[in-house]
């Protein structure tokens, strides 16, 4: 079994050498493809991760009903902090609030001199856990705690909760239409490459036919030739995506006074990486059954 296979690795380099222009081509232009569905995955995976910052500032505020007592307060945030959406709740005053506010408005806060009665409620700040941001789920926690009794009023980013929901469902469409055609086409060319290089040593596969080799036999070094141009392809993609992600970086901290604070672009993960390394050598195995099923049993 071992021999067999250090025999159809062999045959598969030696094919891959053989190839000369086509299996150079084919390499390259399965490196261009797959670095596009690359760029697709690594550009969701930044987005995600911007999002996810942006998303720690966001909360849900509870309006406390005029005459709320200490004890309907505390008993109101108790019951707040038991829900499983709820990351962290802080009652606020309306001395708090009102000074919070006088501090965001900075030289404008004269205009609140004349104001006379602190015109603002008490509050409940609730910061939610990350998997919870979600447009239903807020929505559910928001009709739970608007039943509970002391809370008056409830306010959270309806709107901007549903764009974000609406922008990362449009980046996987896109990520899984990309990465369907893209599949398609390094599909194609690995099995086109495949059926030029049998075509290149009919001769020899007619000899091996004609000494009683079974076509697994002959076909194994071929689908291995298509796994190794596949995973040559997505080696050279994550490749190209390491430099850019780096050339990026360099060019970022390069103007990073011209920015407001700091920005820097991730890599792929270790797991997306490997994601993609085995999506090539199953895409040049698909690729080389395809060709060698068509031409090999015929």
């Amino acid at each position: 079994m071992i021999g067999r296979f250090a025999y159809a690795a062999a045959e598969a380099l030696r094919g891959i050498r053989s190839g000369g222009v086509s299996s150079v081509l084919a390499f390259l232009a399965t490196a261009i493809a797959l670095s596009i569905l690359g760029l697709f995955v690594l550009t969701a995976h930044n987005f995600a991760l911007l999002l996810d910052r942006w998303s720690e500032g966001f909360q849900v505020t509870v309006y406390l009903a005029d005459g709320a007592g200490s004890k309907e307060t505390a008993a109101l945030l108790a019951a707040v902090r038991r829900q499983p959406e709820v990351g962290e709740a802080v009652h606020t005053t309306p001395e708090e609030a009102l000074k919070t506010f006088k501090k965001e408005l900075g030289d404008q806060k004269s205009l609140l001199e004349g104001l006379g009665e602190n015109p603002l409620p008490a509050s409940i700040d609730i910061k939610l856990k990350p998997e919870a941001r979600k447009l239903i789920e807020v929505e559910a926690l928001a009709r739970r705690i608007k039943a509970l009794p002391g809370a008056a009023e409830i306010q959270y980013g309806q709107e901007w909760i549903s764009n974000l929901s609406l922008i990362m469902g449009v980046l996987r469409i896109v990520s899984l239409a990309g990465g369907g055609l893209i599949a398609a086409g390094v599909i194609f060319l690995v099995a086109n490459t495949i059926k030029l290089t049998i075509y290149a040593r009919r001769d020899e596969v007619e000899v091996l036919s004609i000494l009683g080799a079974t076509p697994s036999f002959i076909r194994t070094p071929f689908v291995i030739e298509g796994m190794i141009q596949g995973g040559l392809g997505a080696a050279a993609a994550l490749g190209v995506l390491a430099a850019l992600v780096g050339w990026v970086n360099f060019e970022l901290a390069r103007t990073s006074h011209l920015l407001v604070g700091s920005v820097r672009i991730e890599h792929l993960p270790l797991s997306s990486a490997a994601g993609l390394e085995l999506f090539g050598i199953a895409l040049g195995w698909i690729g080389s059954r395809i060709s060698t099923g068509r031409l090999l049993e015929k």
